[in-house]
């Protein structure tokens, strides 16, 4: 008998473990988030315009000189004379600085001595050989001496001109490194020399819009300085390799002659016609996704969104034109894409 009432006790115990569980599960499903596919999901859109894309597309870069060298001291030695000053504009073969050069004056007078001295001896030497007083070894040494000597009084005389630090071409004083007293190392800067009379635009163009740039291609070039002036420039470079978000460098030359106006380390725009005679359909930015070679779109159709390929065939920061895929008047999403799929039910302000 007690044992048919633990049986009896053990199922009833057994049925309400099963029960609770289930209650359990029921609360648990009932908390768990289920997308509803039915659902609208709330977006915003744009509308497909058309656009003229016959207008101009500026780009901006900065201007780098045309040349631009720190002028060195060849020798070690003191300044003993500094002929610039910052800003200072400097023809070719002005004269930068001078170092102290009087030891090395000193030693080349020495050796000039020993010059004349040779020259007397090998004089006499000559003589006395072809009188056989004396054997001809004695003359070659004395000639070689001679040889030696005039060598290192080229070398000193060498060694004095480079004491003597000029301008190797025109240009403006952008930098001094050492004053009068100093003394300097060799291969230490003097100045830095900054030749603007012409200067090189650098533009960063991505790879989109680099068909629309051709080496020998002229050009129009401003600044944010002097916005109202444009200055005539040519492609002189276009960048062989691109950096890892894909843009390319191209090098404007630009001829500073209007009073030098133009500065290295400016900021320049320049203007290129896109050539795009027609208009095309533009969309924003921000409703591509996809990838750059796959490029897709979602289009809202009567309540519902639809995945459409689609044809870039520019952009910029602003939009996309689009050369296929869409159509003037459809609209596009805009944002919201996290629960939208093909065939989601929508819905917008």
């Amino acid at each position: 008998m007690k044992k048919a009432i633990y049986i009896v006790v053990s199922i009833a115990l057994l049925a309400i473990l099963v029960i609770w569980l289930a209650l359990n599960k029921r609360k648990v499903e009932a908390k768990v988030y289920r997308f509803d596919n039915q659902q609208e999901v709330l977006i915003t859109i744009d509308t497909v315009k058309l656009k003229d894309l016959s207008s101009e597309k500026r780009y901006p870069g900065i201007f780098e000189p045309n040349r631009e060298v720190k002028v060195m001291a060849d020798l070690s030695g003191k300044v003993i004379r500094m002929n610039v000053d910052l800003g200072d504009y400097l023809r070719t073969g002005a004269l930068v600085a001078q170092l102290d050069n009087e030891l090395l004056k000193l030693q080349l007078e020495g050796i000039q001595v020993q010059i004349a001295g040779y020259e007397k001896d090998v004089d006499r030497y000559r003589i006395l050989v072809e009188a056989e007083a004396i054997q001809a070894i004695q003359l070659e040494k004395t000639e070689l001496a001679l040889q030696s000597a005039l060598v290192q009084q080229k070398t000193l005389q060498e060694q004095i001109n480079r004491t003597t630090i000029r301008a190797p071409f025109d240009g403006i004083v952008t930098q001094k490194f050492t004053e009068v007293g100093a003394v300097v190392a060799m291969s230490m800067p003097i100045i830095q020399l900054t030749d603007i009379s012409s200067l090189k635009l650098n533009l960063t163009i991505p790879e989109s819009d680099l068909r629309d740039f051709q080496v020998g291609q002229q050009l129009s070039v401003s600044s944010d300085i002097y916005p109202d002036l444009f200055f005539p420039g040519n492609i002189v470079m276009v960048g062989s390799r691109g950096d890892a978000s894909h843009n390319f460098l191209v090098q404007i030359k630009i001829v500073n002659t209007r009073d030098r106006l133009l500065k290295a380390g400016m900021f320049g725009w320049v203007t290129v016609n896109k050539g795009h005679n027609q208009s095309l359909p533009t969309i924003p930015v921000k409703a591509l996704f996809g990838s750059s070679l796959h490029q897709q779109v979602y289009v809202v159709e009567q309540g519902k969104v639809t995945i459409r390929d689609i044809e870039v065939d520019f952009q910029n920061t602003d939009f996309s034109a689009v050369s296929a895929g869409l159509r003037p008047g459809e609209i596009v999403v805009t944002s919201g894409f996290i629960n939208l799929k093909n065939g989601s039910n929508v819905k917008y302000k």
